[in-house]
């Protein structure tokens, strides 16, 4: 893919690491990136960090309850 722009994509565990680098990767692209994971204060460091348009939503993906409503949250994707 090389069109980014007005792409929007959900990144869980993106509060550090991988994830984190590749949501930077996204959003220098131009895509619309949700971050996600347990950790609030991590990921709004990485929002706050990110050249576009970015979002966060936190979440525990083992508890089904919290994943459900961070799904309805988010959105289409």
């Amino acid at each position: 893919m090389k069109d980014w722009q007005s792409k929007r994509y959900w990144l869980v565990g993106a509060s550090d690491g991988l994830g984190a680098a590749l949501a930077h990767k996204l959003s220098r692209a131009g895509a619309e990136v949700i971050v996600s994971a347990r950790s609030e204060d991590k990921l709004c460091a990485v929002v706050d960090a990110l050249p576009g348009r970015a979002s966060h939503q936190v979440i525990d993906v083992t508890d089904d309850a919290s994943v459900a409503a961070a799904a309805k949250a988010v959105g289409k994707v």
